[in-house]
């Protein structure tokens, strides 16, 4: 998802896990980070458990300053409060 001017975010990406171990989150990752460059974003984000290290060969890096970052997470709970 991307404005498509200053700001993107990657999310839902999954290999089922029969095709796992061939390259393919690799290959895929390269390939939005490739179509996504040349819109000039200030910032692409994303969010993992567990693929930090396949990631970081696409060019993520750990967020810089997270402490600017903030949530409003669970807005069904916040409604029904």
């Amino acid at each position: 998802m991307t404005d498509g001017v200053t700001f993107g975010w990657l999310c839902d990406v999954y290999i089922a896990r029969e095709a796992r171990g061939r390259g393919l989150g690799r290959q895929l990752s390269q390939t939005i980070v490739d179509v996504v460059r040349p819109l000039g974003l200030k910032r692409f984000m994303l969010s993992t458990l567990d693929a930090h290290e396949l990631y970081s060969k696409a060019g993520f890096i750990p967020l810089p300053e997270p402490e600017k970052l903030m949530v409003l997470d669970d807005l069904e709970a916040a409604q029904r409060s």
